[in-house]
C-alpha cells in the first residue's frame, strides 16, 4: 500500500539525518524496537525538525487509514463506510484543489480521491526533504 511506501521514505530521512552507527548492524530500526513503529518515526521527525507540524499531522491521519483498514481494503474501500472519516481528516486536498484544475481533474473529490491526493503529495514532499538533507556530523570530543 502506499503509506508503507511513504514510511520507507521517512524512515531513509531519519537514517540519512542520524549519525550513523559504529558498528555494520544497525538495530535502531529493527522490528520490536522503539523506531519499528510509524507513529514514533513521525514523533521523531517533528521534533527533530525535520517535517512542520502540518505534515505531522497528515502523516499521522495517513497512519490511522493504515492501522484502520490493513489488510481488509482495497483502495476503493476509502470510499466507503468509517474510511470516510479519515479521509475527509486529510488537510492537504482541499489546499491543493483550490489552488489547481489538474488535481481536481486527476483526483477526484471523493474520499478515495482525497487519500491519493494527499499521498502522492506527501511523497514528493518526503522525497524533497530526502533529497536535499545533510546528514548531523559529530562534534569532536575536546
Amino acid at each position: 500500500m502506499a503509506v508503507e511506501a511513504i514510511e520507507d521514505l521517512l524512515t531513509r530521512i531519519l537514517i540519512k539525518y542520524l549519525v550513523k552507527h559504529t558498528s555494520k548492524k544497525d538495530g535502531l530500526f529493527s522490528k520490536d524496537r522503539p523506531l519499528s513503529y510509524f507513529s514514533v518515526k513521525i514523533d521523531l521527525a517533528h521534533r527533530l525538525g525535520l517535517i512542520s507540524s502540518g505534515l505531522e499531522e497528515e502523516l499521522q491521519t495517513l497512519r490511522k487509514i493504515r492501522k484502520e483498514f490493513k489488510n481488509k481494503i482495497d483502495c476503493a474501500m476509502l470510499d466507503y463506510k468509517h474510511a470516510k472519516v479519515f479521509c475527509n481528516n486529510l488537510k492537504a486536498p482541499s489546499a491543493v484543489k483550490l489552488k489547481s484544475m489538474y488535481a481536481k481533474d486527476q483526483f477526484p473529490d471523493t474520499p478515495r480521491g482525497n487519500f491519493e491526493l494527499t499521498v502522492t503529495i506527501i511523497s514528493c514532499l518526503l522525497a524533497n526533504i530526502l533529497n536535499d538533507l545533510e546528514p548531523v556530523s559529530v562534534a569532536p570530543l575536546h
